[in-house]
């Protein structure tokens, strides 16, 4: 099965300045009622009154998730846009074919047949300025109260997302933090009120930090996800698929914290391709980091042997590598091996800035001591090169924490 996470260890790819691309000129579709009916021909100069909510949709489909992520779009489709809601969707299946869509109301799960917005020929969906373009002129052309960012590709943790096969292409978490702070640039937004990675591994404190300055709330998985990734129907309306043609007649009216919620309850029902999913409150991101700063000195200075330490990480809830944070802590400060009270607080602590930063969590029966975020617990060896490019490792003291419990000892 095909998962959304990347095999490749490609981790540091810096883009190459972005292809000239031909364009349709820009459509800006209004709602009528709770449909939307595009004109052939006809285009819209005026701006389009504020919705509830715009959602974009970054599909970065260039790569072998093609099939799956060409489905996602057929699923927003079934609901489409409405009076309360745009939904917007950039999907690139490679080679010349990257185009930017107003989904709207479609049967069709055979065929995208919403109106194309831009055709912009070849692409690299892996270059900030690409990403960086597509938000800005989202958010422009389709206002709203509420603006989700969805990111669907291959994911990697901290070393980020988006895989684009033609150009090679890869995007580190601080281009992915750089090309949403452009985007948001002139809109009178400090932050985007949803980030979710519809991609593996993301659900990372790293991953939370680097976003906290341009995002209130991040949904993604601590696990790999399927190929199949979001189930974007349910999602999309208010209850089950079976009710949605009467469900989108209600008013759409979500709080980010409620969206972000709902994203949570979907994947309950999708556990094979969701094994987990986690909001999280990155406005709760100083104060996990301060904690586990606290925790990395704590670390640095105990006096207990690194073996111990090392063992305590094998014992820990892993996903692909990546180590749960909350239960790391959890088992420091309940070893018996563990003698050093200083240490022990620490971990109490980053334990209750978890409680507080995870505002909803699930997993499946596989992943028992799963809470929501997880951390980079590397095995032997200590922190790659890469790690200290991040924030976080900037701002805390978890990668020296790191290579000290390597060592031997």
């Amino acid at each position: 099965m095909d998962i959304r996470r990347v095999e490749t260890g490609i981790t540091n790819y810096v883009p190459s300045s972005p292809k000239r691309v031909q364009s349709q000129q820009e459509q800006t579709p209004q709602a009528a009622g709770d449909q939307v009916s595009i004109g052939s021909n006809q285009q819209d100069t005026q701006a389009a009154a504020p919705k509830k909510w715009t959602i974009m949709h970054y599909t970065a489909a260039d790569n072998n998730l093609t099939s799956f992520m060409t489905t996602d779009v057929n699923e927003m489709e079934r609901v489409g846009s409405t009076k309360n809601m745009n939904i917007i969707a950039q999907l690139d299946r490679g080679g010349s074919d990257c185009k930017r869509y107003f989904l709207t109301k479609d049967g069709d799960m055979n065929k995208i047949n919403s109106p194309v917005l831009k055709d912009l020929g070849n692409t690299n969906m892996a270059d900030p300025k690409v990403m960086a373009n597509f938000i800005k002129e989202t958010m422009e052309q389709y206002p709203a109260e509420h603006f989700a960012f969805i990111i669907s590709d291959h994911g990697g943790g901290w070393k980020g997302a988006v895989s684009d096969d033609t150009s090679g292409g890869w995007m580190t978490m601080p281009m992915i933090r750089s090309a949403i702070e452009k985007g948001l640039e002139g809109s009178g937004r400090e932050k985007l009120d949803l980030v979710g990675f519809d991609a593996c591994l993301m659900a990372g404190t790293e991953i939370g930090y680097e976003l906290k300055d341009v995002a209130n709330f991040m949904v993604a998985s601590q696990e790999s996800e399927g190929g199949a990734g979001w189930a974007y129907t349910p999602l999309l309306t208010k209850e089950k698929l079976e009710a949605f043609e009467s469900k989108m007649r209600q008013r759409l009216d979500v709080t980010p914290k409620e969206f972000s919620e709902k994203i949570v309850t979907m994947a309950q029902g999708s556990q094979n391709d969701l094994p987990t999913m986690s909001a999280i409150d990155l406005s709760k991101m100083d104060n996990l980091a301060a904690a586990t700063d606290k925790m990395g000195q704590a670390i640095l200075d105990t006096s207990t042997p690194n073996a111990t330490l090392k063992g305590i990480a094998r014992q820990t809830q892993s996903f692909s590598g990546f180590k749960d944070q909350y239960h790391f802590s959890e088992l420091v400060d309940k070893s018996t091996a563990v003698t050093d009270e200083n240490l022990k607080d620490a971990a109490k602590g980053v334990m209750a800035a978890i409680k507080d930063a995870v505002i909803a969590e699930e997993h499946s029966s596989r992943y028992p001591n799963a809470h929501g975020t997880h951390i980079e617990i590397p095995s032997w060896g200590g922190v790659s090169s890469d790690y200290q490019d991040l924030r976080f490792a900037k701002d805390t003291k978890w990668d020296e924490a790191m290579n000290k419990m390597s060592r031997e000892g």
